[in-house]
């Protein structure tokens, strides 16, 4: 029996991200954002998740706007 996950697994999307997989590098310029809220895992972790967003090759501005 094929799990839920798997069945969503289509190979167009796999093909998709195959393409769309980039490693991200955030700006020294950022880190001292990221550095003034890492005592705070849940506030450091989203604006890590923003910024990586942020400066992906192909951003969705849409998530971005929605979390700023």
């Amino acid at each position: 029996m094929q799990l839920q996950d798997e069945k969503l697994q289509s190979s167009a999307l796999q093909a998709n991200l195959a393409r769309t997989a980039a490693v991200v590098e955030v700006p020294e310029r950022f880190k001292v954002l990221l550095q003034s809220v890492e005592d705070y895992y849940g506030v450091h972790k989203r604006v890590q998740d923003l910024l990586v967003e942020l400066h992906h090759p192909f951003v969705n501005y849409d998530y971005v706007i929605d979390n700023v």
